[in-house]
């Protein structure tokens, strides 16, 4: 029935699915067409399939670029909820300096060009999201 786990029975698909979907407050929108998702919608469908197979470590490649302002922060607060309610590591890569700020616990910090570096950036949340 899963790709990841192929021998999990029908309802137990349906119950992680379930899960994830209220894990990112989708419930109730489960029977929505794509087509009548916002945007902030989509991106928490998003997060829920990833959610869904339960990744040891999942990766999110500029997840809230798409978004407006007003959609990006409840969403990303709802990322760094999710990260903590379930202590899983994420793997987040953005441009968005304030952003990872925001939501990192660690940043590391990547150059340009053929002699790219590595570096580890400031520690666990060391500016405040308004200030």
């Amino acid at each position: 029935m899963s790709s990841r786990w192929p021998s999990l029975k029908r309802a137990e698909v349906l119950e992680r699915a379930q899960r994830a979907v209220d894990l990112v407050g989708l419930h109730g929108a489960e029977v929505k067409r794509p087509a009548e998702l916002s945007g902030g919608m989509r991106q928490r469908v998003g997060i829920a399939r990833a959610r869904s197979i339960q990744p040891k470590i999942p990766l999110m490649d500029e997840p809230f670029s798409a978004l407006d302002a007003f959609t990006r922060g409840p969403l990303q607060d709802e990322a760094r909820r999710i990260c903590r309610d379930t202590g899983q590591t994420l793997i987040r890569i953005t441009h968005d300096v304030a952003e990872a700020m925001h939501l990192a616990d660690k940043i590391m910090l990547m150059t340009n060009g053929p002699c790219a570096m590595i570096g580890l950036g400031p520690q666990p949340r060391w500016k405040s999201r308004f200030s």
